[in-house]
């Protein structure tokens, strides 16, 4: 046979096979059907599930549901590996206790509060005298902070703004020592109340929406710096008064008692303490009591701040303080439910996850969660579905992950990540999906959706494109490059281990973490076109990942 000959052979073959393996990526689209989608996601956002709060038993419910899915559809358990033991008959009879994968990965999380015992005081010297002025808890002041308790004997730092931004060349921390010592902080950032100001155009703008920098950033800051604790002044009308009108209503709820909130934290029991600040929260009063004979003039510090982004740190003089911080706490159990198809490699994975948690019931208010985030994880039942029905073996293991605790802090994709990689696994990119059934008010065609990717991963999202467009699925797709290592979904704990993810979300609407986030609102048709572009992206995810090793 001639070399040329034989080419042609080779190609006519690869060919045949790559014909084949497109018509197996076609049919697993066409098996994510929307009476499919729509029966999953009315039972997993039903009273049933009763909002499927982390630790609660609408949890255990919905993650005895998810399982009892991938198992109909034949993908097999990735979760803790389970000793079952033989009765006393069986073990006569020769069996021993046999080992076995379940399809829960089970953890343990400590769920806090604060407690009725917490104290402050304010200590006020002059000369030889000391004076204690003792407030009571939520009548001047409230204190959160970690799962432990803690104590605080000591000085006290004014730190304006608590801003650390060397790239605006800012810092109220710069040549100030709060190690160890509580920081006094305001509300807002350098300009914020002068929008004529220098600082106010560098510090706000459309891409902080006047709102920088977060509270998240400046806690980062505290600890950073080695604070204590934090001080701040509760604006507005104290949340901690106890006479509350007859009936409460607006469009959202109607009830005799206020709407029901969350009840407390969680953390995951790890093995060591985690890093806690106490956040003081003051009423007027004894914030001025704080402040008074301190030489400290807040209005003057924000208008130098304005005009000369000058920070006027400075130890606070003759007043110190004293706080107990009191806990109340419990161990829950919490799970995520695993399953996967082994693929060519099996210590190479690509995870498909979505959080399946929600915020609960409360005085018989049931947060549904349909958009989230039910549809999230509709969507990676119904992209298992189709992969294992097409019968192919993945380049990579695909594992199909729903996670619990994604609304108490994003635990369960936390623990996930940090396990695997203790285990070695290496994970070439995370599918996530967060609430991807709804439009936004301005989506009156109902066809767009908001895609984050790794930064500097064009691959990715050449990828999603070409799919859109090769299989005519006509969604609106915004793209947008993404670090990954902040945000309020589960592809962050990939993203800060440098770990590529697509996180898909599909619009923004007024009933987030609302009782109103029920299935009667659900775009149904969106959803299974969003899980079809999804399932495609899989499939072509072996040939993007090649490209990169």
């Amino acid at each position: 046979m001639s070399k040329y000959l034989f080419t042609i052979i080779l190609s006519i073959f690869c060919y045949i096979g790559f014909a084949q393996e497109q018509d197996l990526k076609k049919q697993g689209i066409n098996t994510i059907q929307i009476n499919s989608v729509k029966a999953q996601l009315d039972f997993l956002a039903s009273d049933w599930m009763e909002g499927r709060e982390t630790g609660e038993k609408g949890m255990f419910i919905s993650a005895d549901y998810i399982a009892s899915i991938f198992a109909m559809y034949g993908v097999e358990p990735f979760g803790d590996v389970e000793t079952i033991y033989p009765t006393r008959e069986e073990r006569k009879n020769g069996k021993r206790p046999q080992k076995i994968r379940s399809y829960f990965q089970d953890f343990s999380l400590i769920h806090y509060k604060s407690g009725s015992n917490s104290d402050f005081k304010i200590i006020s010297k002059s000369g030889d005298n000391q004076e204690s002025t003792i407030f009571n808890l939520k009548t001047d002041f409230y204190i959160s902070g970690g799962s432990t308790g803690a104590s605080y004997n000591g000085d006290l730092v004014f730190v304006g703004y608590g801003i650390s931004d060397p790239g605006n060349s800012y810092d109220d921390f710069k040549g100030i020592d709060v190690k160890g010592k509580i920081i006094v902080r305001i509300q807002g950032f350098p300009g914020h109340k002068d929008t004529s100001s220098i600082a106010y155009k560098k510090f706000s703008g459309k891409k902080n929406k006047g709102n920088y920098p977060s509270y998240y950033l400046k806690n980062e800051a505290a600890k950073k710096n080695g604070a204590a604790g934090i001080i701040q002044l509760s604006y507005g009308e104290s949340p901690w008064q106890t006479n509350f009108p007859l009936r409460f209503q607006d469009k959202d709820y109607e009830g005799d008692v206020p709407m029901p909130r969350s009840t407390g934290r969680m953390e995951i029991l790890g093995d060591s303490l985690k890093d806690g600040l106490m956040e003081i929260y003051l009423t007027q009063r004894a914030w001025n009591h704080l402040l008074d004979n301190s030489g400290i003039d807040v209005a003057a510090f924000e208008k130098q701040a304005a005009d000369k982004m000058k920070p006027a740190s400075i130890q606070i003089k003759n007043k110190s303080v004293s706080v107990k911080y009191d806990v109340d706490s419990k161990l829950m159990k919490a799970r995520n439910v695993l399953a996967w198809i082994p693929g060519k490699d099996t210590n190479s994975f690509v995870v498909c996850g979505a959080h399946y948690d929600h915020l609960g019931k409360y005085n018989g208010v049931v947060w549904n969660g349909a958009d989230d985030n039910a549809s999230g994880t509709v969507g990676v039942m119904e992209m298992a579905k189709a992969f294992i029905t097409t019968g192919q073996k993945p380049e990579y293991s695909i594992v199909f992950a729903a996670w619990t605790g994604e609304e108490k802090g994003l635990l369960g994709s936390n623990y996930y990540v940090d396990n695997a990689l203790k285990l070695k696994q290496k994970i070439q990119l995370n599918f996530n999906f967060d609430m991807i059934s709804r439009d936004s008010p301005s989506d009156t065609a109902g066809l767009e959706i908001g895609i984050s990717y790794m930064t500097g991963r064009k691959d990715l999202k050449e990828m999603v494109m070409n799919n859109n467009e090769k299989y005519q699925f006509r969604l609106k797709i915004s793209l947008r490059e993404s670090d990954g290592k902040r945000g309020g979904s589960d592809y962050v704990p990939f993203g800060t281990k440098g770990i590529a993810f697509l996180g898909h979300y599909a619009g923004w609407h007024d009933d987030y973490h609302m009782p109103g986030d029920e299935t009667s609102k659900t775009n149904y048709k969106k959803l299974t076109q969003i899980i079809r572009l999804s399932f495609a992206n899989l499939w072509d995810v072996s040939t993007i990942v090649k490209k990169q090793e």
